[in-house]
């Protein structure tokens, strides 16, 4: 604990391991000394929290104290969380394009002959950028993200998109 805390807070494992370790009271000697020791053994580990949450030395004790207080509350309830993004999923304009390509896939795979792993393999190794551009890595990203859009969509299978030869570009 002879080091200062704007130290110390570097090595945030180090920190863990200390209040992951309980103070093994029983092992003090009765009496003073005994008393001792378990008060340092608990004041370096408070110390130690201060350190883990960044909260500076040169502040209020009190404020100290305080936002250690909503560090802890932040880490153990999901109500006391800020959230500095939203949670989850592409934008709505990404979610659109994937829509897109979710229907020219369907509408391709209701032409073809070859269905199911293979239709989706040869439709994703086709237009490969695209489905990076859009997430999709693997076959089995692109399956995922295709059976929940149908699930969604139901009626999506419907959609029949002209072939590609056949759409008349305006002029």
């Amino acid at each position: 604990m002879g080091e200062p805390r704007h130290v110390r807070r570097w090595n945030k494992n180090e920190l863990r391991k200390l209040l992951n370790t309980p103070i093994e009271a029983y092992k003090f000697k009765p009496g003073i000394e005994g008393e001792k020791l378990k008060k340092q053994a608990i004041d370096a580990r408070v110390e130690a929290a201060f350190a883990l949450y960044d909260i500076p030395e040169d502040w209020p004790e009190l404020a100290q104290w305080q936002q250690l207080a909503v560090c802890l509350l932040g880490a153990h309830f999901t109500g006391c969380k800020v959230l500095i993004k939203g949670r989850g999923g592409p934008g709505e304009e990404r979610r659109e394009k994937q829509r897109n390509l979710f229907r020219e896939f369907l509408a391709e795979e209701s032409r073809s002959t070859i269905k199911g792993k293979s239709a989706r393999m040869r439709f994703f190794n086709k237009h490969n950028k695209r489905c990076a551009e859009l997430g999709f890595t693997t076959e089995r990203s692109f399956a995922q993200a295709l059976t929940k859009f149908q699930k969604r969509w139901p009626d999506a299978a419907d959609v029949r998109l002209l072939h590609p030869s056949r759409q008349t570009t305006p002029k």
